[in-house]
């Protein structure tokens, strides 16, 4: 079922956020055009990775208000056949995320609250990060957005960003339910802006530039 839906702050990107409540069996019903993913759906054997692959087609669709066919080009970012908008796409938990724009390139995560980043933060941030970061209060939110900040970036900007801790630089930052995170493109040396909300269970970051 539809959760949120939202519109980028600067670029006006489209964002749909699914909560996955539904079997399988109804959410192929809700996918109106199943028939072309059919082959594609039946590699999954886990009942998660089904109903993922099912609710983030149907969230698209519902966000875009028709049929469309996501793909996926080498690198497995995900792509709409008739090229007719930029789209991301992510999920954790029970909740699937999608993003969508006609021209410019976007990027989301969505990730389930978890204590797990406290014990990877160093293959992901920088010395001078985790003492930006990882200090008084809020800290362990701090580490969770600044995840998804650089995993919604590595969404626009693939290959170019492979080293999370050395390709990007998360700026410090005061978190709340909702705000701002200004994140470096290191080699380009340029700075990105990129929209944060926040809930009891999941954190959401988006690319908004």
């Amino acid at each position: 079922m539809i959760r949120q839906r939202y519109t980028a702050h600067h670029t006006d990107a489209e964002i749909l956020v699914w909560e996955i409540s539904e079997s399988a069996e109804k959410l192929q019903k809700l996918l109106s055009n199943f028939d072309i993913y059919s082959s594609e759906y039946q590699n999954f054997k886990l009942e998660k990775r089904q109903l993922e692959f099912l609710a983030a087609r149907v969230a698209i669709n519902t966000l875009l208000q028709r049929e469309v066919h996501i793909v996926y080009n080498t690198d497995g970012k995900p792509f709409l056949s008739d090229n007719s908008q930029q789209i991301s796409i992510s999920h954790s938990g029970n909740r699937v995320a999608v993003m969508a724009h006609p021209k410019i390139p976007v990027g989301i995560d969505i990730e389930k609250k978890s204590e797990r980043f406290i014990k990877i933060r160093e293959r992901y941030l920088s010395e001078k990060e985790l003492i930006d970061l990882y200090s008084g209060d809020n800290a362990l939110l701090r580490l969770q957005l600044a995840w998804s900040a650089k995993e919604a970036m590595y969404k626009v900007f693939g290959n170019e960003v492979l080293d999370f801790a050395n390709d990007l630089r998360v700026l410090s930052f005061e978190p709340a339910n909702s705000g701002f995170i200004n994140t470096e493109h290191i080699k380009q040396k340029k700075k990105y802006l990129q929209q944060y909300l926040t809930d009891e269970n999941y954190n959401l970051v988006w690319t908004d530039f």
